[in-house]
């Protein structure tokens, strides 16, 4: 990792539960998302774009899958920052508190640059499963 990356690294104090939170915030409760490759895609691609802030949701190039993505997930679920449709399904919608306060005191504590990054992700999880 070079020099500029650990340093940006170390200025983020957010972890990945907070980038989630945030990034959920700006989606809203109005879209249905389901956890599977396309959501795992979208964070793959951020990872890629920002990876000083979305690097940790890097997927696993042979599974395609997301270890910190399902990690978050799973958190938010048992701490009620999402709402899941049913235990075996995996579709889910963003919890009143994320979509809330809760939510925008989490996007709010990122700077202008993570911002921006935060809601071009959301955008791109709005674009994906509103077609859905």
């Amino acid at each position: 990792m070079s020099n500029t990356l650990e340093k940006r690294r170390k200025e983020i104090t957010m972890n990945s539960e907070d980038i989630l939170v945030a990034v959920l915030h700006k989606v809203g409760q109005g879209v249905r998302l389901t956890n599977d490759v396309r959501l795992t895609k979208v964070f793959q691609n951020g990872s890629e774009k920002a990876p000083e802030l979305l690097g940790e949701f890097a997927w696993h190039p042979q599974y395609h899958d997301s270890k910190t993505l399902r990690s978050a997930l799973q958190i938010l679920d048992l701490g009620g920052g999402i709402v899941r449709e049913n235990a075996s399904i995996k579709s889910f919608r963003v919890a009143p508190r994320v979509a809330g306060g809760y939510g925008e005191s989490k996007y709010m504590a990122l700077n202008d640059r993570d911002r921006q990054i935060v809601d071009e992700l959301a955008q791109e999880i709005v674009g994906t499963f509103s077609s859905t």
